[in-house]
Formats: structure tokens, sequence, C-alpha cells
């Protein structure tokens, strides 16, 4: 039972948190920290993507390398503390296919600090709570173009490591609660995230910055999970926002909606083989965005470029897990994914191969390397997309 809560608890705090459950490969394996009080661990990562538009003659490079950190302190058995934050390069380069001699734009920067605190108030009930520190980068270089990288980096097809670096104070507070009946163990979850005005530089006009308000969103979660030897977990979480808000001086003299967006709803599920030393996963999300409205259709006074429609998504994946030696695991997964506009259109369908393995080098020490490469169609199959990825990640337990 205990095993059964842990996992769906771990789930749902995924879910409030992030809004979405790391199903897919991409995943750490940390160490075995349950008599450690502190782990830390970093996972480098690279990401690189080449856009190919045989109509335009285009071919467009994204590459970034992120290197983001992680402290884990365990207070006691029911009180832990985690720190998180994130340094990025990233590079963009938009290249005629006959003239390969246009140089490449970069933004590079420190993200935010994340602190989160979880306490298991009961066997069945937990509180969590968390602070987003201001310490990232906020501002561009226009004469540089970063805003042209930015830009690429909010594509959620391309699902980069990190986006926006530096953002506003925002707090959240959550509790997750679970109950196991007949032989099932059921969970829900509420999560409740306030992010805080801050000043924002225009793109257009980088002299001038205006009062950004991001918006508050709500989270509500619920799962469960059934079964030991075949296994069947699954989640479904509702995120509600409100309405983004600009006020600055001249056209922002009085506030103005910036940016409305409508609730998500997000379903994961996965059935779980386990035998011996064999793990069979088959994995699924479904993200469904109502429609999004950005009242400045017309694309000025922008703070930021973004997606103004964002896309609904569908995830398929197969992973087979292998456990090669007491201290070594390896795992290759197969994963299809689909974007679709609010229209129902397609936008993008990619498919990814993945190969990761886990190497336990000593009691404190775990080592995990992954790799990934993708190919697909976007844009309606007027343009092909390729890209790799890999990391690699070191953990420690003191």
């Amino acid at each position: 039972m205990k095993i059964f809560r842990y996992i769906l608890f771990s789930s749902l705090v995924c879910c409030l948190f992030t809004g979405h459950s790391p199903v897919l490969a991409e995943t750490i394996q940390t160490i075995a920290t349950k008599d450690r009080s502190f782990a830390v661990y970093s996972i480098p990562h690279l990401q690189s993507w080449s856009l190919t538009n045989q109509i335009d003659k285009t071919q467009t490079s994204l590459m970034q390398i992120s290197v983001p950190w992680t402290a884990q302190l365990w207070l006691s058995n029911r009180t832990g503390v985690m720190l998180t934050q994130s340094n990025a390069i990233s590079e963009f380069s938009l290249d005629e296919l006959d003239d390969q001699a246009k140089p490449e734009l970069t933004l590079q920067g420190m993200g935010d600090i994340r602190l989160k605190i979880k306490h298991q108030l009961l066997d069945n009930l937990m509180l969590i709570a968390g602070t987003n520190f201001p310490t990232g980068k906020t501002s561009l270089d226009s004469e540089a173009h970063e805003d042209e990288v930015l830009k690429h980096l909010f594509d959620d097809t391309l699902d980069f490591q990190t986006g926006r670096l530096g953002e506003g104070w925002a707090f959240d507070i959550g509790t997750a609660y679970a109950h196991q009946l007949a032989g099932i163990t059921f969970g829900i979850g509420a999560n409740y995230l306030y992010k805080s005005t801050y000043l924002r530089q225009l793109l257009n006009d980088p002299t001038r910055k205006v009062n950004y308000n991001p918006g508050t969103d709500i989270s509500f979660t619920s799962g469960f999970s059934v079964g030991s030897v075949l296994q069947f977990h699954s989640d479904l979480t509702y995120i509600l926002h409100t309405e983004q808000t600009i006020h600055g001086t001249g056209v922002f003299d009085k506030e103005k909606n910036y940016f409305e967006q409508g609730p998500d709803l997000l379903i994961d599920s996965r059935v779980t083989y386990k035998r011996q030393r064999l793990q069979l996963d088959l994995l699924g999300q479904i993200l469904n965005r109502e429609a999004s409205n950005r009242p400045d259709a017309s694309k000025n006074n922008r703070l930021e470029i973004v997606d103004e429609s964002q896309k609904n998504r569908r995830i398929y994946a197969l992973r087979i897990t292998y456990q090669t030696g007491g201290r070594s695991t390896i795992s290759t997964t197969v994963e299809d994914k689909l974007l679709k506009d609010q229209n129902q259109e397609r936008v993008a369908s990619i498919q990814s191969y993945y190969l990761d393995s886990h190497f336990q080098l000593s009691s404190p020490i775990g080592l995990t390397l992954g790799l990934k490469i993708s190919n697909g169609k976007v844009d309606e199959e007027q343009a092909r997309l390729s890209g790799y990825s890999g990391y690699v990640a070191l953990t420690t337990g003191f």
C-alpha cells in the first residue's frame, strides 16, 4: 500500500506543479536516498532541431544547452525541501538552402531559483508549498536579436528544456490525498499558483518597460492506481488560468488585457507489466486546451513572442526497461506525438526514439545517460523536422 501511495503522491505532485507528469523517457533515475538526508544532481541537456522547408527553400537550425541543478534535503521522514535552477544557452539561425553564410543568433542567461517544500501531514495526506525567486534573466538585447531566439523557445512543438528564464515572484500552495479501497488506490489534489506583477521589457521598443501581470493558475488533479504484476495508473488534471494584463505608459495608461488562456484538460495514463528484470510500459497523454485569445492581434506592443493559439497534444509511447545487473538498467522507448490547433487541424506529427541507461556507480552515486532521435512533419507537411537530444545526470547523496 505504501508503494502505491508513494507513486500516486509523486504523480499528483508533479501534475500540480508542472502541468504534466513525466510519463516519457527523458526522466532520470535518482539514487536510492531512503537513508540519506541530502541529495544533489544536475542534468546537462543538449537539444538540436533542424527544420527544412522545401517550398520557401529555407532551413531553420535551433540548438540549446541547458544545465539545471537540483538539491533535495530531507528534514525528516515526512518533510522534504527541494531547490531547482537552470542555466541555458540557445542558438538560432535561418538560412537559404543555397546560402549558408548567415550568422547564428544567441540567447543565454540564468533562470530563476525555485523552492518547493513537501510535508506528509498524515500517511495519506501531503501538503505542498513553493516559491519562485526572480533571480533569472528578464531583459533582452534587441541589437543581438535575442527576441528572435526567444520566439522559437516557446514553440511547444519542439519541447525545449528551458523557455523563459526570468520571471517575477510566484507562490503556490497545494495538497494531495491518497486512499486505498478494495485494492485500488485513489488520489485527489489541488494547487493554487499566484504570480506577482513585475516589470517586463517590450520587444519592439527595448527602452520601455511595462508592468506585466502573468495571471493566476488553479489546478485540480485526480488519479488512481491498481495492480501489482500488471499495473494501471491514470491521472486527470484540470487547470484554470486568469487573464494576463499589462499596464504602463502611453498606450498602456489603462490596464490592458494581454492574453486570455482557456482552461487545460490533461489526461495521463500508463499500463505497466513487471516480470523479474523486465518491465513494459504503455504510456499515453492527451492535452486539450480551450481556445486562447490575444487581443493585440496586430502583434504590436508585445512583451514576448508566444503562440497566439496554443496547441492540443496527443502522445503515445512504448517503453521497455531491462535490469542488466544489480547496479544497472537499460531502456528503450518509441514515441508518437501529434499536435493540433484549436480547429483540430494537424500542426505537426513527430516520431521519437529514446535510449536510456542507468548505472549505480556506488552506494551514494548514480549515473544516467540518455539519447533521443526525432523526425516528423510540420505545417501540413510543408516542412520536415529532424532533431536529436542527449543528457547526462550524475546524482549523489549524503
